[in-house]
C-alpha cells in the first residue's frame, strides 16, 4: 500500500493523496471500520459517487452507496478539488475494477477465473481436504433467494459416476440470472474450490468456489470388441417387473452400437414392450428384433382335488386360511385363523380370530 502511495506522490504530487482516503485504505487493508468523518467524506452528498480508486492504484473499496456502486464500480475515478470540495471526477481505465461473473477469456468458463489440474475422484474425497478440483455431470441445480443475505444461493449437484457432491455459490440475484442459462441439468463441469463440512446441509460440499468451466463428458464408452458379435437371447425390458428398469427402444439401440444383428426380448409373462421394440428399428435396417416371452409352467396333470369324498361345490362347508411363524409344524406357531362358511355357493358366515 505505501509504494503504491508513493508512486501517485512521484506521479501526481502531494495533492494527489488527501488524509481522508489514506484514513479509508488504511481501514480498509486492516478490516477495520470507517470513522464518521471519513464516512461523511467519502460516502456524503456530494462525494456519494464511487467505489473504485483507481487513481490510487486501489481495485477494490466498498461504496456506502449500493446503488451507485452496482452502476459505475469499477469505471475509474480520481480525487479532485472544484471549490474547495472534494469529489469524484471518471478517470483513465487504469487500475480499473469492475465486477463480473466470469473473469476469463476461456469460453468454457462460466464462474469466475480458469484454471488448470487434474480433478480428483469423488470418492476419494471423505474430509475436509482443502482447496482440489472436481468433476462431474450435473444432476440437479437448486437456486433460492436469501433474502436477509440479499444473494441468491446456487448449487449444482453432480456426480462423477463414483460418488456425488454439492457446488454452493452465494451470487448476486443479477449474476444468478446470467449463470442459469450457462449450464444446465446433464452438462458437464469442472470446478476448483475448498471442500467443507457443511453444517446447515450436514455433508460435505464445495465452498470458496474459485472458478467452474464446462468441460466435456468423460465417461468411457463401452465397446464390443468381439470379432464375432454375439445375439442377446435374453433379455428383459421395464415391463419384467422388479426385474428390469431399461426402455426396450434404448436397449435396442444399445445393441445397434455393439454392432450386434439381434436381440430377442423375453420378458416375464408379458408381451408389453413388442410395440416399443417394433418402433425402434426402421424397416430398412440390418437388424432383427426377436420376439419372445419368459413364460410360466404349472403341472396341468396335477388334480385340483385331492382326498374327495364326493361333495358338491352347492353343499355347505368352509373354506379357512390360517397365518404360521413359518414353515414347521413341531416348531412354528399358528398366529391367525380366518374362515368363511359357504352355503349353495353364498358366503352365510365368517370368523376370524388371532392367536397366540
Amino acid at each position: 500500500l505505501d509504494e503504491l502511495i508513493e508512486q501517485q506522490r512521484e506521479s501526481n504530487g502531494d495533492d494527489a493523496i488527501d488524509e481522508p482516503v489514506l484514513k479509508t485504505l488504511k481501514a480498509e487493508e486492516n478490516h477495520t471500520s470507517l470513522d464518521s468523518d471519513v464516512d461523511k467524506n467519502l460516502y456524503g452528498d456530494v462525494v456519494q459517487e464511487d467505489s473504485s480508486l483507481s487513481a490510487y492504484g486501489v481495485k477494490t473499496l466498498k461504496s456506502g452507496n449500493d446503488k451507485f456502486g452496482k452502476e459505475n464500480s469499477g469505471k475509474g475515478y480520481k480525487n479532485t478539488k472544484s471549490n474547495g470540495t472534494k469529489k469524484w471526477e471518471k478517470n483513465s481505465k487504469k487500475g480499473e475494477y469492475t465486477k463480473t461473473l466470469r473473469k476469463s477469456d476461456n469460453p468454457d468458463v462460466i464462474y469466475n477465473k480458469d484454471f488448470e489440474g487434474e480433478p480428483v475422484l469423488l470418492e476419494n474425497v471423505r474430509d475436509e481436504i482443502g482447496e482440489v478440483i472436481v468433476s462431474g455431470q450435473i444432476l440437479a441445480i437448486d437456486e433460492r433467494f436469501i433474502e436477509k443475505m440479499g444473494k441468491t444461493m446456487y448449487k449444482f449437484e453432480i456426480s462423477d459416476f463414483t460418488d456425488s457432491i454439492k457446488l454452493k455459490l452465494f451470487l448476486p440475484p443479477e449474476f444468478a440470472d446470467e449463470l442459469r442459462p450457462l449450464a444446465g441439468v446433464g452438462d458437464f463441469i469442472s470446478a476448483k474450490g475448498m471442500i467443507i463440512f457443511d453444517k446447515f446441509d450436514k455433508e460435505l460440499e464445495m465452498g470458496s468456489v474459485f472458478g467452474i468451466k464446462k468441460v466435456s463428458d468423460f465417461r468411457k464408452v463401452r465397446t464390443d470388441n468381439a470379432p464375432v458379435k454375439r445375439v442377446e437371447l435374453h433379455c428383459h425390458t421395464k415391463m419384467s417387473d422388479m426385474d428390469a428398469v431399461s426402455d426396450v427402444g434404448d436397449i435396442i439401440k444399445q445393441a445397434k452400437k455393439f454392432g450386434h444383428s439381434a436381440i430377442a426380448v423375453t420378458d416375464h409373462g408379458n408381451t408389453q414392450a413388442f410395440p416399443d421394440a417394433n418402433h425402434a428399428v426402421k424397416p430398412d435396417e440390418p437388424f432383427k428384433v426377436i420376439y419372445g416371452v419368459e413364460g410360466y409352467l404349472v403341472d396341468d396333470l396335477k388334480q385340483i382335488v385331492v382326498n374327495s369324498k364326493k361333495q358338491s361345490l352347492r353343499d355347505t362347508y368352509v373354506v379357512f386360511d390360517i397365518e404360521t411363524t413359518g414353515f414347521n409344524a413341531a416348531k412354528n406357531k399358528i398366529i391367525e385363523i380366518g374362515a368363511v362358511k359357504i352355503q349353495d355357493g353364498n358366503i352365510v358366515d365368517r370368523f376370524s380370530e388371532f392367536v397366540n
